[in-house]
């Protein structure tokens, strides 16, 4: 066995960095806790190329003394903690003693500090964790410190960065995490130059809300207060029709600290259970108080993941409050009075000659047959002109449209191709009005099988629980899922296409809020995006323009598709055509047919005979079955008609 020796601090420092500089955003964190536990009101955080190569924080806090501030680069020192006790009740952000001493151990860094009633301030130099340099100099009261070239000495943890772009993203996130732990603090986040976040710090949740993302997220939450025993939950929750296809905006502190918990998520679900669409998540905000006593914060490195010693009073906590809340927002939803309706009045008959306006008949829409219900329109009506069917007999206007479209529908010739279809001739006098016992025919159902015969031998003969279609062949029927069998046709269209989608212009177009890794990830694939269809326009703060869209689909399903394709490009790295494949498949599927919505006899039709028409339409994108075959013979044998 090799000698055992004791490691040199430097080397020492070095290794507990792994645990507590992961990257830029983890230093952001730890530098922005020891700004808020030094009790200042304001906070401005700048970054240049993702924080690789300079971040920047400065606060107005209390300032260090300058006798404590060689003190403070030191392993394990800090003002937070003087005994074991003090361990069981922590309320401050940071008191492992290991951040700056960390920080310094690989990167370069400068701290600038003056204390309240202090003429001058002091400025410190380190590099690797080696003072450089220790002066006196003039600065306002608080502290900044600067870290430039982050991991200069450990290029084994350079190479394991992402793009700055990314990294960027994990800056601002922890000072959106803050500025929502401490909404009477202000924020401020500079980002390459360019100010993002500015937070007014007058203790509104709200407030901080539209600062970060913007107004219409902000105006959407639901305020929510509530206790169970000695636990308090207050914050805010988004409405049932508010949601993310991701948990990315669930956020959740405890005691003013930004933590990650499996209990309070599962709460949230609970409380939201039968009220969401599936693979939606909710958005909130939510601050648990708790007795410092009751939860251990000192069980991740990093402080992310805390415990409980009373988890079920948590979980009953959370999901009380978060119910109440919904069930009172339904109150008043339902008690809302009702738009104003504007009264219009019914116009007069009107008892000029009638005239008919050309119209073009086309095969997917046959015309529908007017009502002539109302006395006083078949008055007027009557009192007209009379028109002729096509049999030369004289009728009302109404029974010769119904005479028309029976034709059509029968498929036979009425006038020739060049003529106006509803060029009907009119004689100059009045004729006599047909007998009533010879009443028009009769409006005939149009065949939905009778098609032409180069179609497939299958006809629609229902639909089950508005799910399924049920078509009968000659020797069996299929059941086919409409959403899935639309997703995969859609889906095979794209695909088809070669990476040249055709997209809509917008004429509206749609303001998206996204969390700040997905934003970046839209932004940093703009053209596998244009690839799938978007045109998308940054705008400043968390959103994002949408100017273009898929021609499938929906202008509603926009933001939800959107979402679900960023949340796709943060997935670890895949081939291009991988991703693109996943994009296609987003859209298809929210721009298939819904199951569980009733649909047109022809539409499903159509749907039917494409599938059975197609050999590579057999399963959805996600691989799901799109029709099952039941033999008439199956059939048969199960009812025991045969042996």
């Amino acid at each position: 066995m090799a000698k055992i020796i004791r490691l040199s601090p430097q080397i020492a420092n070095m290794i507990a960095a792994g645990e507590v500089v992961e990257r830029p955003g983890s230093v952001a964190k730890e530098l922005i806790e020891n700004a808020i536990d030094a009790g200042a009101n304001r906070i401005t955080v700048e970054m240049r190329n993702g924080g690789i190569s300079y971040l920047r924080i400065t606060d107005n806090g209390s300032g260090i003394e300058p006798d404590d501030v060689r003190t403070a680069f030191l392993r394990h020192a800090t003002s937070k903690i003087r005994s074991a006790a003090d361990l069981e009740a922590i309320m401050t952000l940071g008191f492992r003693g290991e951040a700056l001493a960390a920080i310094s151990a690989v990167s370069r860094i400068d701290l600038i500090t003056r204390t309240r009633f202090a003429t001058s301030g002091v400025q410190i130099t380190l590099e690797g964790g080696k003072e450089i340099d220790f002066t006196e100099t003039g600065c306002p009261m608080g502290t900044t410190i600067i870290v430039r070239d982050l991991f200069f000495n450990v290029p084994a943890r350079m190479k394991f960065l992402k793009k700055d772009s990314t990294e960027g993203a994990y800056v601002e996130a922890a000072v959106i995490h803050a500025a929502l732990s401490r909404p009477d603090l202000s924020f401020q986040f500079i980002k390459d130059g360019r100010e993002t976040i500015n937070t007014p710090g007058d203790g509104s949740l709200i407030a901080a809300i539209h600062a970060v993302y913007g107004r219409e997220l902000a105006s959407s939450m639901i305020s929510t207060v509530g206790s169970f025993h000695d636990i308090s939950v207050e914050g805010c929750i988004s409405p049932p029709s508010v949601t993310r296809a991701n948990r990315n905006l669930q956020t959740f502190f405890v005691n003013g600290r930004y933590v990650r918990s499996k209990t309070m998520t599962a709460a949230l679900d609970e409380a939201y259970k039968n009220r969401l669409m599936h693979g939606r998540a909710p958005v909130c905000f939510l601050n648990i108080r708790v007795s410092p006593e009751m939860v251990d914060v000192n069980v991740h490195p990093a402080k992310m993941e805390i415990k409980f010693s009373r988890e079920n009073d948590v979980f009953r906590a959370i999901y009380n409050t978060v119910l109440s809340a919904l069930e009172a927002d339904d109150q008043i939803g339902g008690k809302r009075p009702p738009e104003p309706v504007k009264a219009y009045e019914l116009p007069q008959p009107v008892q000029t000659e009638l005239s008919v306006e050309p119209a073009q008949i086309t095969p997917a829409k046959p015309i529908s047959a007017p009502v002539t219900e109302k006395p006083e329109l078949v008055q007027v009506a009557s009192e007209r002109p009379v028109y002729r069917n096509a049999q030369g007999q004289s009728a009302l206007l109404s029974d010769v449209l119904r005479d028309l479209q029976s034709v059509y529908l029968a498929k036979e010739p009425v006038v020739d191709a060049a003529d106006d279809p509803l060029a009907v001739s009119v004689s100059s006098q009045p004729d006599p009005v047909a007998a009533p016992g010879n009443p028009p025919p009769a409006l005939s159902v149009p065949d939905i099988s009778a098609e032409q015969s180069d179609t497939p031998a299958v006809r629609v003969t229902g639909e089950l629980f508005a799910t399924y279609i049920i078509a009968q062949e000659k020797d069996g029927c299929w059941l086919i899922d409409k959403h899935a069998a639309h997703e995969r046709i859609i889906f095979n269209d794209l695909m088809a296409r070669q990476g040249e989608q055709d997209g809509q212009l917008l004429l509206d177009p749609v303001t998206v809020v996204l969390s700040r890794p997905e934003k970046q990830a839209c932004l940093d694939n703009l053209s596998r995006l244009l690839a799938a269809g978007f045109v998308v326009e940054d705008i400043g703060a968390q959103s994002v323009l949408v100017r273009q869209a898929p021609l499938y689909l929906d202008h509603a399903d926009i933001p939800a598709v959107l979402s679900e394709m960023a949340e796709k490009l943060l997935l670890p790295v895949q081939a291009d055509n991988n991703i693109h494949e996943e994009l296609l498949k987003s859209v298809s599927c929210k721009a298939a047919i819904k199951a569980g919505k009733n649909s047109d006899p022809v539409e499903l039709q159509r749907l039917a005979e494409k599938v059975l028409s197609m050999p590579d339409v057999r399963n959805c994108p996600h691989g799901r079955p799109v029709a099952i075959y039941l033999s008439r013979r199956e059939l048969e044998k199960r009812f025991k008609r045969i042996v």
